[in-house]
């Protein structure tokens, strides 16, 4: 499902199990209390379960009210910040280069019309605009939709503070991996330092309650984990056999 890279491989054989009706906590913990007995039945003892949870992140990204799209950039951002040492300011590179963060909101295109039109005035003129054009230019996007996409553009998508903040706060959670009493202590003082709302931890901390005494695997986090595809929305995991390179 991903492309393959070093120490990341192909799938070739999968098995799946759906559970249905259940989106709690406690459905999550359900299913990796399956995974491993299936690894006991079939003799895989001494396995590691490394695991991470998207929503944690997801919910982070809210609070810091960063675009969607730099939300995306941010989560997928993840495995490069988990490496520590420059890799802050080479995701920062990126994102100055996809058009994320800029030197200042009044640098970004469109930012002097707003300013000078004020956001009403913009809004009315972009809407008679996109009337003119008539619906099959808009395709089947409604033109309030249009209106509102094109005035995000001229303000710009996030202000460079709060990116920057979220940047901040994936560097400092990404390279957290270990234990997960040590993991979840580790990051709530991350949290804390910010001045963010620790509830985030919340719905993961209560999967980890469910597994604790969970003996045929041995849990890990590590916060710098990410699965590239969208509907996953919150735990995620790797299965290490006994002596696989992590």
């Amino acid at each position: 499902y991903e492309d393959p890279g070093e120490g990341q491989y192909r799938q070739f054989y999968q098995l799946g199990a759906e559970l249905l009706g259940a989106s709690s906590p406690r459905g999550d913990a359900e299913v990796l209390s399956l995974i491993s007995q299936c690894l006991r039945q079939v003799g895989l003892l001494g396995c590691t379960m490394v695991m991470s949870h998207v929503g944690m992140m997801s919910r982070l990204c809210e609070m810091l009210q960063i675009s969607q799209a730099a939300q995306v950039f941010l989560l997928t951002s993840l495995p490069e910040l988990s490496r520590g040492g420059d890799s802050l300011s080479m995701v920062r590179e990126k994102a100055k280069e996809s058009g994320l963060l800029q030197a200042g909101r009044n640098q970004r295109p469109g930012a002097g019309v707003l300013k000078l039109l004020g956001e009403a005035e913009a809004r009315t003129l972009i809407g008679e605009l996109v009337q003119g054009l008539g619906q099959d230019a808009l395709g089947q996007r409604l033109s309030a939709e249009v209106v509102e996409g094109f005035l995000k553009k001229m303000r710009g998508s996030d202000e460079d503070s709060r990116l920057e903040r979220a940047l901040k706060l994936a560097s400092e959670l990404a390279p957290i991996h270990g234990e997960p009493t040590q993991v979840l202590r580790e990051s709530q003082k991350v949290l804390s330092a910010l001045g963010l709302d620790t509830s985030s931890q919340t719905p993961f901390r209560e999967v980890l309650s469910f597994l604790d005494g969970l003996a045929s695997v041995k849990l890990e986090v590590n916060l710098g984990l990410f699965r590239g595809i969208a509907y996953y929305s919150g735990v995620i995991f790797d299965l290490y056999a006994p002596g696989s390179p992590e």
